[in-house]
């Protein structure tokens, strides 16, 4: 783990060092790549808690995850663990 950490914060200090030299197109890969990074860990987290609920993860629930905003994210989450049920119909 510790290796894994070290791994990370020399890749954020060599972020950062290029971001010194060419800003704009340098942010905006940046920028990409954590927004796909964030919504990928946010797929995987709800698959996991549905796993762990006994709900079942369909490519039609993954694809409607992927649709939602971060309100709708907290919203579904929270209703997994309280009703540990998927909602009906779609959420919003």
């Amino acid at each position: 783990m510790g290796a894994l950490l070290d791994a990370v914060r020399s890749d954020e200090n060599v972020s950062r060092a290029m971001l010194a030299r060419k800003p704009k197109p340098i942010q905006e890969a940046l920028d990409r790549e954590r927004a796909e990074g964030h919504a990928e860990a946010v797929s995987t987290l709800i698959r996991n808690l549905c796993e762990s609920l006994g709900v079942d993860w369909t490519a039609e629930r993954a694809s409607e995850v992927a649709r939602m905003d971060d309100a709708a994210l907290r919203a579904l989450t929270d209703g997994l663990v309280k009703e540990r049920h998927w909602p009906k119909g779609p959420a919003k």
